[in-house]
């Protein structure tokens, strides 16, 4: 039993591993945010819906960002947005 327990917590870590690799990361300047659906556009036209994590409320047009997103069922769906100064 103890060893079906190790194999399966280390089979959990292996794949929460390989889930957190799978994000993607660009760059690019905000074209526009929408806070009523979640929408941000970059300039190079790449669309994303931002998590509840994110604060979409402080993002602003014309702000360069670096963006951390996996792509779900045909979307990009931005885990991280930061904003560069």
């Amino acid at each position: 039993m103890k060893k079906l327990v190790t194999a399966l917590t280390a089979a959990a870590f292996a794949i929460s591993i390989g889930t957190a690799l799978a994000a993607e990361q660009t760059q690019g300047k905000i074209k526009a945010v929408d806070p009523a659906t979640k929408q941000l556009l970059l300039d190079n036209g790449t669309m994303f819906t931002v998590s509840d994590s994110v604060m979409i409320k402080d993002l602003k047009p014309g702000q360069e960002v670096s963006v951390s997103y996996e792509t779900k069922n045909g979307k990009n769906m931005a885990e991280k947005v930061e904003v560069k100064q």
